[in-house]
């Protein structure tokens, strides 16, 4: 019974996620609303969450995603029916399948997923979940999460080309499940692309990994 209650509670929450509210105090969409700020891309200025921890160790950035979480009261439970992961309060709802993941898999979701403690913290619980149930303001959200996530992909030598595919892939689910009440499609494509691919570049650990590689592989 208490499984199918919890059960019962994410469906809801997923399903009030995608209602379409209107931005409080904007009549209509407007680019205003639209449009990320260099603060919201940055997210936070502590350096409890800044966004250079990343290594591109998938062993030690999940060790150091995990006590982040930690520091901040956040729990990892297992068990979430409908999502990869959902924040509710200070509890992180993995998937029942989240055992399974590869350490590096792990790190790309926390990484993520640390972002959104880091908004709810810098907003406020209340103010962050009342602006993310508006579509723009979930837009506001979830580009600087997943713009981390890339970051994270590249910085564990994901080949340019797999991560190009996660960024339109990505677009096209966000797109079409929850974020165009109050966006324009053409615009949220344009910018989010803009966004999310300015981070697509190899890191010099990776080249030089590669070259190391080439160089053994010839001798």
């Amino acid at each position: 019974m208490r499984r199918t209650l919890t059960a019962i509670a994410f469906v809801l929450t997923f399903l009030l996620g995608c209602l379409p509210v209107q931005v409080s105090g904007a009549s209509e969409p407007t680019e205003h609303t639209f449009m990320l700020t260099e603060a919201d891309l940055a997210y936070v200025e502590s350096d409890t969450c800044r966004q250079d921890w990343v290594t591109g160790s998938p062993a030690t950035d999940l060790e150091t995603a995990e006590t982040m979480l930690d520091e901040r009261g956040v729990r990892i439970k297992p068990g979430n029916p409908v999502a990869t992961a959902t924040a509710l309060a200070r509890t992180l709802r993995v998937s029942k399948d989240y055992e399974k993941r590869d350490t590096a898999g792990k790190a790309i979701l926390l990484s993520h997923e640390l972002v959104h403690y880091c908004q709810r913290d810098e907003q406020g619980h209340t103010a962050f979940e009342e602006s993310y149930f508006a579509s723009a303001g979930r837009w506001r959200a979830e580009v600087p999460a997943y713009l981390q996530s890339f970051r994270t992909m590249l910085l564990q030598c994901m080949p340019i080309p797999v991560v190009e595919a996660a960024i339109e892939k990505r677009i096209m689910t966000m797109r079409d499940t929850y974020l165009l009440w109050d966006i324009e499609p053409t615009q949220y494509e344009t910018e989010t692309r803009r966004i999310w691919r300015s981070v697509l570049d190899v890191p010099e650990h990776c080249v030089a990994a590669a070259n190391d590689a080439g160089q053994a592989e010839a001798a």
